[in-house]
């Protein structure tokens, strides 16, 4: 399933005490008068799929799960039952990030 829409938050690469990776990515999308704020996430080796990336950029995000999980911010922080981001592709730009086929685990 894919996500268009704008970049509304990058985050920080979280590494923990195993050496496990996660990043997350939120995406605000428009339907007619609604604003939709949707969010995956990316592990391991693949935290890198949204270096580059930053808010304001329009792009496509192709995640491993049929369902889409809206987003939400308390205090700074993102939370949400999120599916993970398989390909990521930022539209217009010769910089984006490299898009991977892989299965992420």
């Amino acid at each position: 399933m894919d996500i268009k829409g704008t970049v509304a938050h990058v985050g920080e690469t979280q590494v923990f005490d195993s050496g496990f990776q996660k990043r997350l990515l939120v995406i605000e999308s428009t339907d007619g008068d609604y604003t939709n704020t949707q969010g995956c996430e990316a592990f391991k080796d693949n935290v890198t799929r949204f270096d580059g990336l930053s808010k304001g950029d329009e792009v496509t995000v192709t995640v491993f799960d049929n369902t889409l999980a809206k987003c939400h911010e308390y205090n700074g922080r993102w939370f949400g039952d999120l599916p993970t981001a398989m390909k990521v592709h930022k539209e217009g730009g010769s910089n984006a990030p490299v898009e991977a086929d892989d299965i992420p685990f």
